[in-house]
């Protein structure tokens, strides 16, 4: 029977280091927020990216410039951090060669990130010869933990979700995973507790990305 079609990766703690400081990142933004006059506190809850749509939003409703005027510092100031943080990052040891070797079994390849492409290119500057596509944050309007975020990178590689695996190191690459109907692998590489990936029940949780060249040959879709 033929086996999964695509593996779709997260980036950061997935197939590459995190360096990423995001309480520093949260802490700017909310700075920001209360140099626009907003209570930062009403927006903790809120993952970094809706954290900031949602500040604009409040903004947006009094002045559009000044939502306008919040989004593009905001957005501004995380880039520049995730450059930053970038700049001291390496892909894991071993990923390109799992990347060709998976591609040479004839199953594509992508990534999907909430990081912004620059940041990515700067860790993985020739990604294109080794994956099938790529979409990072500002490449989409649905960003995970919105699944469109996965729809999309599907549809680019025309792979049913039924014949992919999705892996990452966050609960939420295992939560789009499964709402689309993709199998889930969870690495123990990056932001995700050991307790917290196993509540989100992939069906894999490895210690660590290179792992998947043996979970591929164990997946045999049923159609």
């Amino acid at each position: 029977m033929t086996r999964i079609e695509a593996v779709i990766f997260d980036f950061d703690g997935t197939l590459a280091e995190l360096h990423l400081d995001f309480g520093e990142m949260r802490a700017a933004i909310a700075d920001l927020l209360i140099q626009y006059n907003l209570p930062s506190h009403e927006f903790e809850h809120f993952y970094l990216l809706e954290m900031i749509e949602a500040g604009e939003k409040r903004l947006a409703d009094s002045a559009a410039k000044s939502g306008e005027a919040f989004r593009r510092d905001a957005m501004a100031c995380i880039e520049q951090m995730e450059i930053q943080a970038a700049g001291r990052s390496n892909l894991f040891a071993g990923v390109k060669e799992m990347l060709k070797e998976i591609r040479n079994q004839s199953v594509l390849t992508g990534i999907i990130t909430r990081n912004c492409h620059r940041a990515v290119q700067t860790v993985f500057p020739d990604y294109g010869n080794y994956v099938d596509g790529l979409i990072s944050r500002e490449m989409t309007q649905h960003v995970k933990p919105d699944p469109g975020h996965l729809t999309e990178i599907l549809s680019l590689l025309n792979i049913p979700a039924q014949r992919c695996l999705m892996v990452g190191d966050h609960p939420i690459d295992v939560q789009i995973g499964k709402e689309l109907g993709t199998y889930t692998a969870a690495v123990l590489t990056g932001t995700g507790k050991h307790e917290d990936l196993r509540h989100a029940r992939p069906d894999f949780l490895l210690h660590n990305v290179l792992e998947i060249r043996q979970v591929i040959p164990l997946i045999r879709p049923s159609y």
